[in-house]
């Protein structure tokens, strides 16, 4: 991943793709294979040789790479706001949509986000959080996740929604592990 530095490499491949977090029209997120931007490129060619000489192999033209976008749709465009409008609330901002984001989403995406939340039992008509909402603000997870948790003791169902949830919330789910080591076990 190119957010991550490691001091001795020297070499990094870059085919041009990343796996963006995008909000399907159904309101589901998911990971979906993208184009990079020429800052993301930038950045990529950047992680060689961060000590001493490194290369950067791109597996696509120079043409490709300037007909690039120069920068990347920030994250807050491209995602749901739920989880981030239940924080906003949490800390005591009264209203989202008049928070000042560095990059401010589209006003459809904070009341999308606000309806899944009263629906949930988060906040009430006048956008205040109720008790589960305060709850569910505590918790580091998708507040559709977070309902679903809370509400599983009511079920007795925990220890099966847990284990829903951490699999519903991993990224890389099935470890194939090389053939040198399934031939030491």
């Amino acid at each position: 991943e190119t957010s991550v530095t490691l001091p001795h490499i020297r070499y990094v491949v870059d085919p041009g793709k990343h796996k963006s977090r995008q909000v399907t029209t159904t309101g589901m997120e998911s990971l979906t294979v993208e184009t990079i931007s020429q800052a993301q490129a930038s950045q990529r060619a950047g992680r060689a040789g961060r000590i001493g000489p490194g290369l950067c192999f791109r597996l696509y033209t120079e043409d490709a790479f300037d007909s690039l976008e120069k920068d990347s749709v920030p994250e807050i465009l491209r995602v749901n706001l739920a989880q981030v409008v239940l924080q906003l609330l949490g800390m005591g901002v009264k209203d989202p949509s008049t928070f000042e984001f560095v990059t401010k989403p589209e006003i459809a995406s904070i009341v999308r986000a606000s309806k899944l939340l009263y629906a949930l039992g988060a906040v009430n008509h006048s956008m205040e959080l109720t008790k589960h909402g305060r709850k569910l603000a505590k918790l580091p997870l998708d507040p559709v996740f977070g309902h679903l948790l809370l509400q599983s003791s009511e079920y007795r169902c925990t220890h099966e929604m847990l284990t829903a949830v951490a699999v519903l919330s991993a990224e890389n789910l099935f470890y194939r592990p090389s053939g040198e080591e399934m031939i030491q076990k």
